[in-house]
């Protein structure tokens, strides 16, 4: 089934207050949220920093009450919407503030630089922080071809890992570093 989807934007780019997006119930919350970051060209940002919060509004004795709901990535937009009768809930696309700082030196890709710093979602895998570095640095390229891995280390991290708890983890005098493999 098809839909539209009106998603307030506000929180993300001032400058549009909402995208109306038209969707399948088949669409995830992902979905949505990577379809405004590419309507927006965000491409220096983590993805997995966005989410999409749902107001649904509700009447207790006459009294209007709103409830937040924070959509799972695999949730369905479209699918809650229709659960919903019209003009009682409206969706948000927000930026998590749970994102941790983490340091990637890429000297090793990027001669004119040192490092880069990211603000990177608890969820976020190491082939995905590849990914947005390449972008941040305007590189082409697939991810497949770099590899992250930690200084005086003899191998690389696994690509599904997670990159904010293997940062925390560190010792002070370790780094992340990037490279290239092929």
């Amino acid at each position: 089934l098809q839909g539209v989807l009106k998603v307030y934007t506000g929180c993300v780019n001032e400058d549009t207050e909402y995208k109306t997006l038209r969707i399948s119930t088949s669409h995830t919350a992902k979905n949505v949220i990577d379809t405004i970051i590419g309507k927006f060209r965000i491409s220096y940002r983590d993805p997995n920093l966005f989410e999409i919060v749902m107001e649904v509004r509700t009447r207790i004795r006459d009294c209007e009450v709103k409830n937040l709901l924070l959509l799972s990535p695999d949730s369905r937009p479209l699918e809650l919407q229709r659960c919903h009768p019209a003009d009682m809930s409206r969706f948000f696309l927000v930026i998590s503030r749970n994102g941790i700082l983490v340091r990637i030196y890429d000297y090793l890709i990027n001669p004119q630089s040192n490092y880069k710093s990211l603000i990177l979602s608890t969820r976020t895998t190491c082939y995905e922080t590849i990914a947005l570095l390449l972008a941040v640095i305007r590189r082409e390229g697939s991810p497949n071809d770099y590899r992250l891995s930690l200084s005086e280390a003899e191998h690389d991290l696994d690509m599904s890992d997670t990159i904010a708890d293997l940062y925390v983890a560190l010792d002070s005098q370790q780094k992340i570093l990037i490279r290239r493999i092929c």
